[in-house]
């Protein structure tokens, strides 16, 4: 995977490439998380999603309170917030992660 440290806006905003659909599952996983403003993506990979849904794999790192410690967990989303999988809270998450984020 690639590093990248972007925010959904500046994702959105791409350059001519339009990445809309994930805002609607990178804003379910912001607000998801306790302190939603210290939240950034990275590690982000992007599938067109060839026989299946569009998809992103990537790691949020966030802090559960501010002035605590960053924490970061692995997600997938489909774009769509009841299509959204964080590490912390599925249990078969390396399943997921596996089958989909190699």
């Amino acid at each position: 995977m690639a590093a990248c440290l972007v925010t959904p806006p500046s994702l959105a905003a791409d350059r001519g490439t339009n990445f809309t659909w994930l805002d609607p599952g990178l804003k379910e996983i912001r607000d998801r998380l306790p302190d939603p403003e210290s939240v950034r993506f990275h590690d982000l990979y992007f599938h067109s999603g060839t026989g299946l849904l569009p998809y992103i794999c990537g790691e949020v790192v966030y802090r559960d309170a501010p002035g605590e410690a960053f924490r970061r967990q692995r997600f997938v989303s489909y774009g769509e917030p009841h299509m959204v999988f964080l590490e912390d809270e599925v249990g078969s998450f390396a399943s997921i992660w596996g089958a989909v984020c190699h």
